[in-house]
């Protein structure tokens, strides 16, 4: 037994560790943006951030302590490389960076975990878990813009109302042609004299008939 612990103190032996030298692996993370429909004039270009929730956890080059920022432009990739030598469960979080109001994001927040075994004594596996912000496991980390329609689109065109438009009982309702104005805005002026001077006849001929009555 004290043969069997002198041999662990000269190896250098750290639980949870492997030999950096040689068991060194890779982790790949790809990270997709999809845009659709037209931006409007805004732009397509989306900052990223991916952030370690366990504290030492190794990060992407270019990283500034426990958080790693890039930028993706209209329908672009982007490989995320982390290098692990020791065996642990790391557990990051990924999401835009929401800069301005004016702009559309995509709100999604990623949950991504890392898992580094050992496979025998020489080697090591990676197996990764990305789950959504509902929790439901996601195939893939992909962030989709979608920008919304224009207001005022085609549905307008070809109505009575279109300039250019003759007639206006072809597509429409035919009474409502008649009260709406063809030539201008006199017609509705009109119409409201026209029912206003129908209105004192009525009561003109009403007041008549109940003098007649009292006769």
């Amino acid at each position: 037994m004290l043969f069997l612990a002198l041999a662990i103190l000269l190896c250098g032996f750290v639980p949870g560790r492997v030999d950096a030298a040689s068991l060194v692996k890779d982790a790949t993370l790809t990270v997709k943006q999809t845009v659709t429909g037209s931006p409007n004039g805004t732009s397509e270009k989306f900052e990223y951030e991916l952030k370690a929730l366990t504290t030492g956890a190794p990060m992407p080059v270019g990283s500034s302590g426990d958080s790693y920022r890039f930028t993706l432009n209209g329908n672009e990739s982007k490989d995320l490389v982390i290098t692990y030598d020791t065996v642990d469960t790391y557990k990051y979080q990924l999401s835009q960076v929401v800069t301005s109001d004016k702009k559309d994001y995509d709100r999604q927040v990623y949950t991504i975990e890392n898992y580094v075994l050992q496979n025998g004594n020489d080697d090591i596996i990676i197996r990764t878990g990305v789950k959504r912000s509902d929790g439901n496991k996601a195939p893939e980390l992909n962030f989709t813009i979608r920008h919304p329609k224009p207001s005022g689109g085609s549905h307008h065109h070809g109505s009575s109302s279109d300039p250019g438009t003759t007639g206006g009982t072809q597509n429409g309702n035919p009474l409502q042609s008649l009260l709406s104005p063809q030539t201008g805005d006199n017609q509705p002026v009109f119409m409201l004299m026209l029912l206003s001077i129908l209105a004192l006849i009525g009561i003109v001929v009403i007041m008549r008939r109940r003098k007649k009555e009292e006769e």
